[in-house]
């Protein structure tokens, strides 16, 4: 999702939105909030969350966004449990801010 937020803040409401894989910008990660009415949008099983509904939410202004600056990593594969588990492991875990 391509997101331009108001202000420059950390968080803002997205002007626009245009679901893509990949290239600059933001990436979609993490955890959505929705307003119940949000399902309205939904047309039936062929339609994509990001593809359909982001998008026309984020046309209405009804979309908001927290930009952090952290680190993340994905935990979508095998690859990525031993990418993560490796990080522990070796005491390079950026996540891990305790002695």
């Amino acid at each position: 999702m391509c997101m331009t937020v108001m202000g420059g803040a950390i968080r803002g409401r997205c002007r626009s939105g245009r679901y893509t894989n990949g290239g600059e910008g933001w990436v979609s990660g993490g955890f959505m909030v929705l307003e119940p009415d949000v399902l309205s949008y939904v047309d039936g099983d062929g339609s994509s969350l990001e593809a359909d509904v982001l998008e026309r939410i984020s046309e209405q202004g009804r979309l908001g966004a927290f930009r952090h600056e952290g680190f993340w990593q994905s935990m979508d594969t095998i690859r990525d449990v031993r990418y993560l588990r490796g990080l522990w492991a070796d005491g390079s875990a950026p996540w891990r801010t305790w002695e």
